[in-house]
């Protein structure tokens, strides 16, 4: 081998020795970046190619293959955290609705009903007590404050999911320009800056709703969601909220801008929002509907039969058409005059206790669908409750699915600076021995010409 070439050969090994030393110390400077995978130095043979004043060997560096990124775990991350984020909204969003029952608790439904039978029992065993009437219309009035409060606050709760719904599609269109904008760099200039940014950028798009990617030749990604295209090279197909009329609600639909079609999301925290609020607050209305109904229609029914301390006959105890919990009501005319409340069946018999028992034992009767209105009712709560702990379970499980992964993502794309300082060191003895032997070569040059 001519001295050329020996110089030649050592001034690659320091270049591509510097170069893995400026790759390794980037490593080192963005080991805690979100997003970051770390660059791996891969050297490759030039293979003796022939060049036209003779043979090139050594090495270079392969940049190429600097990226470390492994498909099939970042494909079980895109597949896996998409339910995570699902089963914490849900968690959050059924928490919130057990909140709203306050079940159990002295402000529930449950208890105001206990307490309302408890004071017709009452009533019955003195019927003739003013108080004892007096106390009747206070636990209605509270009942009927408890029936309104939930059906107010789960009305309420459905309007925030829709409203932070709408601020999450925003955000998501907002990353897919961005992501337009990536696709575009990489195409003309690739980086490994800008195919972290873009991985980065499609990891928070997966808490949304789970998606597909399909990489291109140049580096550009194609992203889909729920089989619809979101992302095509540099097209975006930005996606947007509506709200559909059912009856006498509302649901929550997501589709392409300008397009009639629906995207059926069914993970992620987009998912959670439009299952529970389409599906769940609307059955749970329904459930608590029935029971302000049936509590007033059977309540009614007997009540208006009933005779009070004056004699007077044919009054409703709830008002007229209580027909959800909404617009569950004491009658006016009671809230203000508890005198009014009927215990008797006949006229003239202010000792007859009657109708006031009668009332107390509808807590026991079997008048909706099999069930008294307590254990109705009773059911609902604990359907809640059981959602509830469902989904912390499911968390609970997803957490450390995806923990695990996350582990294997970190073991090959993640910095570590015991390995990164082995490599540093590595690196730089063999950029001093490519230097030392320029150095040589130089003094060997000296020597001879020294001797001529």
């Amino acid at each position: 081998m001519s001295i050329s070439a020996i110089m030649d050969n050592s001034t690659r090994g320091i270049t591509a020795n510097k170069s893995a030393i400026e790759l390794t110390s980037e490593n080192i400077a963005n080991i805690n970046t979100p997003g970051y995978s770390r660059r791996l130095a891969t050297f490759k043979d030039m293979n003796s190619q022939t060049a036209k004043f003779g043979t090139i060997t050594g090495s270079q560096i392969s940049k190429e293959l600097a990226r470390i990124r492994n498909d099939f775990i970042e494909e079980q991350y895109l597949t896996q955290n998409p339910n995570l984020s699902k089963y914490q909204m849900d968690t959050n969003l059924f928490s919130q609705i057990e909140d709203i029952f306050g079940e159990p608790g002295e402000n529930g439904i449950g208890t105001h009903l206990s307490e309302f039978w408890t004071a017709w029992g009452d009533l019955a065993s003195d019927p003739e007590s003013e108080p004892a009437r007096m106390v009747v219309v206070d636990k209605a009035v509270a009942l009927e404050k408890a029936f309104n409060r939930v059906n107010s606050e789960l009305t309420n709760m459905k309007q925030n999911i829709a409203t932070n719904l709408a601020g999450s599609v925003n955000e998501i269109n907002a990353k897919l320009r961005v992501l337009s904008q990536i696709n575009q760099q990489i195409t003309a200039n690739n980086s490994d800056a800008l195919m972290d940014e873009r991985d980065k950028i499609v990891s928070d798009l997966s808490n949304y709703f789970e998606i597909q990617t399909y990489e291109g030749d140049h580096g550009e990604i194609t992203v889909a969601a729920a089989g619809q295209i979101l992302i095509s090279s540099d097209e975006v197909n930005e996606i947007e909220v509506y709200t559909e009329n059912v009856g006498s609600d509302y649901q929550l639909k997501i589709r392409m801008k300008g397009s009639n079609k629906d995207i059926n999301i069914q993970s992620g925290e987009l998912g959670s929002m439009t299952i529970i609020a389409n599906e769940f607050i609307p059955n749970y209305r329904v459930q608590l509907d029935n029971v302000a109904t049936n509590l007033a229609n059977e309540v009614n029914t007997i009540h208006v039969n009933g005779y009070d301390l004056e004699d007077h006959t044919g009054n409703l105890f709830f008002k007229d058409n209580v027909n959800s919990a909404g617009n569950f009501a004491v009658n006016p005319l009671i809230a203000k005059n508890p005198y009014m409340v009927a215990t008797s069946n006949q006229p003239g018999e202010s000792a007859n206790n009657n109708i006031a028992r009668q009332i107390n034992e509808l807590q026991n009767g079997h008048t909706l669908n099999g069930l008294s209105i307590s254990d109705y009712y009773t059911g609902i709560a604990t359907d809640i409750g059981s959602k509830v702990q469902k989904s912390e379970n499911l968390l609970s499980s997803q957490t450390k699915i995806l923990a695990t992964i996350e582990n294997q993502r970190d073991s090959e794309a993640g910095v570590s600076l015991d390995e990164e300082l082995v490599n540093l060191s590595r690196y730089q003895q063999a950029y001093q021995a490519s230097a030392k032997i320029i150095g040589t070569v130089q003094e060997m040059v000296d020597t001879i010409l020294t001797l001529i």
